[in-house]
């Protein structure tokens, strides 16, 4: 039987190690931390009792390499799913408002009439964004100059394209690859069920990472957890890997999908809020508009949570920031004017900041590895999908065929 060895235990490693026992490979996944997961994992709260995610995770229709396999693995109902697009904003000036094309409608046609009718917005959009949808970018292009060059309107840039390119991209307009986001638009806006949002209805690691975890181990995929691999030698068909511990294991081929830390980043921070008013939010999910906080997710209601606090989370795309105290009681001051109210007071808060959540797209040099290993760590490159799930789950599966191919050569 064909040996696999795949180093990290994120999504990419995960879907791997599954896809190469599916195949009838003997698999060894090996994780440096203590738990599965990597970037898509939740942490516990002694304080509220409660298990959180490190951050929220918003999916879109257009994700088919992830929703396939998630019903593959009989996990495709633990993401709730709009019927169809509603994209709730919110502003200080207009208040709420939704871009919520008709369903009735083709997408081609509702996506326009939708934005139309938006406050501030007019007929002077539809050109912009039939230009947006059909004109490519240039090789190095940004988002800022490809919108700049085909002449999109402010309010157009303002209310939706820095919002996704933020989202998607985890990145400003002025320096987001525009090849990249603009795949991503045509993706996700080329029919209603593409466009719609999702989002998971547990924690993930009970949504995800531990449903995956007992289907890896019932497929006979060996997971060692807290081994770090230090050393890998030898060649196609014969390798070794070692730990600091002196331990060694056997492989015909290496996977690894760690991510690489030495190329750019951008870091996300979340902003998990409990409070023990009664706190809803309008809609399980608002973007704002000139706020701190660019995400502003209900968690009690996506998640459905039944306790006697509620919990709100807000996330702060490519972002760091440093004074804590201070972010809090301005992101409760934005919530208290969504809701009309005075700054809600949280009983308690948690601060997580994923100092490297994405690896920036750019163009990189081939790097040259080993024969028998095969290389599946996230580096988007300009026209590929940015950091996200979708990626994970295309570089995981995509290894475990490679490896098929090469040990059946």
């Amino acid at each position: 039987m064909p040996s696999v060895a795949v180093i990290g235990g994120g999504l990419a490693g995960l879907s791997c190690a599954i896809e190469l026992a599916r195949q009838g490979m003997d698999v060894d996944l090996f994780e440096a931390a203590p738990v599965l997961g990597g970037r898509t994992r939740s942490m516990f709260d002694a304080v509220t009792a409660t298990w959180f995610d490190n951050g929220p995770h918003l999916l879109v229709g257009a994700y088919h390499a992830t929703r396939n396999w998630l019903d593959s693995c009989g996990l495709e109902s633990c993401i709730h799913w709009q019927p169809t697009l509603r994209l709730s904003l919110w502003e200080a000036q207009r208040g709420h408002f939704d871009l919520a094309p008709q369903a009735n409608l083709p997408l081609w046609l509702a996506l326009p009439v939708a934005l139309v009718r938006l406050q501030g917005h007019g007929w002077q959009d539809l050109p912009a964004l039939s230009r947006l949808l059909s004109c490519h970018p240039h090789v190095g292009e940004t988002v800022e100059a490809w919108m700049k060059r085909l002449h999109v309107p402010a309010p157009l840039a303002r209310d939706l394209l820095t919002p996704l390119c933020l989202g998607a991209m985890n990145e400003s307009p002025s320096t987001a690859d525009a090849n990249s986001f603009s795949r991503v638009l045509r993706l996700s806006f080329a029919n209603h069920e593409h466009a719609r949002l999702g989002w998971f209805r547990a924690p993930l690691q009970k949504a995800l990472i531990d449903p995956l975890d007992l289907l890896a181990r019932d497929l006979g995929v060996r997971i060692h957890l807290q081994t770090r691999i230090t050393t890998i030698e030898g060649r196609r068909g014969h390798m070794t890997l070692g730990d600091r511990q002196g331990r060694q294991w056997q492989a015909n081929l290496v996977v690894d999908t760690k991510p690489d830390t030495r190329g750019p980043s951008r870091p996300i921070t979340s902003i998990h809020l409990w409070f023990e008013q009664n706190i809803r939010l309008p809609n399980p999910m608002i973007g704002g508009l000139g706020t701190t906080g660019h995400w502003f997710f209900d968690t009690s209601q996506q998640m459905n949570e039944r306790n006697n606090l509620a919990h709100l989370a807000v996330v702060i795309s490519a972002s760091a920031p440093k004074q804590k105290n201070e972010l809090v009681r301005q992101v409760c001051s934005e919530i208290g004017s969504m809701l009309d109210m005075p700054p809600p007071e949280p009983f308690h808060h948690r601060i997580i900041c994923e100092r490297r959540a994405t690896r920036l797209v750019q163009s990189r040099s081939k790097s040259t590895y080993p024969d028998g290993i095969i290389p599946a760590g996230e580096a988007p490159v300009p026209g590929e999908l940015p950091a996200t799930i979708e990626l994970a789950v295309q570089r995981g599966i995509g290894a475990a065929r490679r490896a098929d191919m090469l040990l059946h050569a």
